[in-house]
């Protein structure tokens, strides 16, 4: 877990820094960033700073200690499980830090939320790959105003036919104006010639 913030930066700088930032000479982000704080803790810290101001005590203002680490340990087949499922050699393309904590809650009964089994993956050297950022979305535009002017087409894999028999895909062609049905079809596959089939036969 994190210092407390005085022994981290000393209590001095801390009330240099809140000083400044209450009188303005100072902005928002540059005090976050100076004490390496969000904005919730940071504002916690003004408003400690203004109550010492208001009592004649800003010379002497230090920050309060934060709530710390008061959670019990977690149990250790709920810490074994998170392991397997986050660490490099687990199944880390299905478990995110969100899914691991709703399956620690269903499974062990031990209420977590996403922030805390991250921290901690952190505290015990486990870090889950990033995901690739998403390609950008398609730029919004208006239908089109004439039937016929656009048709569009879109794929469906899926076990039509029963899981017995292999996925097939449904290829679908709507009018963009009228969202009519142009036609549809099954295909073995999603390819060129299933898409020219349906297009032009």
């Amino acid at each position: 877990m994190k210092q407390q913030i005085a022994n981290r930066l000393g209590a001095a700088h801390v009330r240099d820094t809140v000083m400044q930032f209450v009188d303005d000479s100072m902005t928002r982000k540059q005090a976050m960033a100076s004490l390496g704080v969000g904005k919730t803790r940071l504002y916690e810290l003004r408003t400690s700073f203004l109550a010492a101001r208001v009592a004649g005590e800003a010379d002497a203002w230090e920050p309060s200690r934060s709530g710390g680490n008061h959670m019990s340990a977690w149990p250790d087949e709920a810490q074994r499980f998170l392991r397997r499922v986050l660490s490099p050699d687990g199944d880390v393309r299905r478990y995110s830090y969100a899914f691991a904590a709703s399956e620690v809650g269903r499974k062990y009964g031990l209420e977590v939320d996403r922030a805390q089994v991250r921290h901690w993956a952190l505290d015990h050297g486990i870090k889950i790959a990033v995901p690739k950022p998403r390609p950008p979305a398609h730029v919004r535009r208006w239908q089109r105003q004439s039937v016929g002017e656009l048709w569009k087409l879109d794929a469906t894999p899926d076990y039509f036919l029963g899981r017995d028999n292999p996925p097939l895909s449904l290829i679908d062609m709507i009018d963009d104006c009228s969202r009519m049905q142009i036609g549809c079809r099954l295909y073995r596959s999603e390819c060129v010639n299933a898409y020219l089939d349906l297009f032009f036969f």
